[in-house]
């Protein structure tokens, strides 16, 4: 369902194709609509998923000549929340508008942005409300401001506000099939049919800036599993299997296919049970993959246990990325 904002935006300058235009900031009126949803200056709190808030522009904005819209939070995204620009439809219906576009920024990110092209009918020519949307419960954002601009700018922006993590929320795994569930309490999957699965429903999501999905176990799983990462342009699933004992996964994403992720879930036999500590995507720096030292350290403590980069426990005569003591080593 479409919402139409009553609260009333601020005039604003006009529209040039020569540089950036702030369509709103976190000064704005931005009403809410249902209870689930407050406003506190800049700061809107959605306390369930597909809570809303926007603004509602008194007068059409022409947007068509603009390359990008996007959006600046003055502090890390808490949860995971949409971006919505709607337009007056072709066939002036106000009352119904038409949905031009949309983007997502998900846990830990501060920017989002999307490229202006005609869709859904929407007439580029009259803009008139921008809403922001949870997609799981528990969202916080603190808007800096609401953006049109070039692609340049847009780059610009996204540089200065770059992001090395991206959360994946533990409140709520809102993708699965089968008898599988979710405890949000325990944080536990549980699986029910053999090898069907629980996860994060992602629908499109940029990731084209990190390499990895991790994943942590608490206690280590008493049984072997799978990761799965799907994507949306035609890319083959990335699959990754664990063993049993595994604290940690690490999934490589595909290069090809991580601009435009659809799905990352977690499968097993029937009655596994896997309790998560964190889940994230993040760079490799971040996840510490590239910091390594050299091999002869690995020998310092002959008593310390091996682990390779999923968790496992493996003998000290195993080659390749290897922690021990809480650090990581390769062994050649």
């Amino acid at each position: 369902m479409k919402k139409i904002f009553t609260l009333i935006a601020a005039a604003f300058m006009a529209v040039s194709a020569n540089a950036s235009v702030q369509l709103a900031s976190g000064s704005s009126s931005w009403g809410s609509w249902g209870s689930t949803c407050t406003v506190d200056g800049a700061t809107i709190t959605f306390s369930s998923a597909w809570a809303g808030a926007g603004v509602w522009f008194n007068e059409t904005m022409d947007l068509s000549s603009y390359e990008m819209v996007w959006a600046v939070l003055s502090t890390e995204c808490v949860g995971s929340a949409k971006f919505v620009f709607q337009y007056i439809s072709a066939d002036e219906e106000v009352s119904d508008l038409a949905i031009g576009q949309e983007f997502t920024i998900s846990e830990g990110g501060k920017i989002g942005g999307v490229e202006v092209k005609a869709n859904n009918d929407a007439d580029l020519t009259k803009f008139r409300q921008v809403f922001a949307q949870s997609t799981v419960a528990n969202t916080t954002i603190v808007i800096e401001g609401v953006y049109a601009g070039t692609k340049e700018e847009y780059e610009a922006a996204a540089e200065a506000n770059k992001q090395v993590v991206s959360g994946l929320t533990l409140t709520d795994l809102n993708s699965g099939w089968g008898s599988s569930t979710y405890d949000a309490d325990t944080h536990t999957v549980t699986i029910g049919d053999d090898w069907s699965g629980k996860g994060w429903w992602l629908s499109s999501v940029d990731y084209s800036d990190y390499d990895v999905v991790v994943i942590s176990f608490d206690p280590a799983t008493a049984t072997n599993g799978k990761i799965v990462i799907e994507y949306n342009n035609g890319t083959a699933s990335t699959e990754y299997a664990f063993e049993a004992g595994t604290t940690q996964a690490v999934v490589t994403l595909d290069a090809a296919g991580k601009g435009d992720v659809m799905q990352i879930y977690i499968q097993g036999p029937a009655g596994s049970t896997y309790t998560l500590t964190e889940a994230y995507v993040s760079t490799s720096a971040y996840a510490g993959v590239q910091n390594v030292t050299t091999a002869t350290e690995v020998v310092e403590d002959a008593n310390a246990p091996v682990y390779n980069v999923a968790g496992q426990q493996v003998s000290k005569s195993y080659k390749g990325l290897v922690i021990k003591n809480g650090k990581k080593y390769i062994v050649r």
